[in-house]
């Protein structure tokens, strides 16, 4: 399990857009998560900015083992 102060750290990104998403869905969502779902958000964040602007900002599909955490995200 990660400490959620590491993983807000991790939240900060180079595009302020994704900060924004992912410090959000940490502060509002994260805690409710299954533990499955709270890893997969983890290894969500070790993916580079220009694919997650992809999956979160420009709508395009992510891939299949991200879907369900982007879904979660976006909604």
């Amino acid at each position: 399990m990660h400490s959620k102060d590491k993983i807000k750290w991790r939240c900060r990104r180079g595009v302020l857009e994704l900060d924004v998403i992912f410090t959000r869905f940490l502060d509002e969502k994260y805690d409710g998560l299954k533990e499955s779902d709270k890893e997969l958000f983890v290894s969500l964040l070790e993916q580079p900015d220009p694919l997650l602007q992809k999956w979160l900002i420009y709508g395009e599909t992510p891939d299949e083992s991200f879907a369900s955490i982007v879904d979660l995200i976006l909604s």
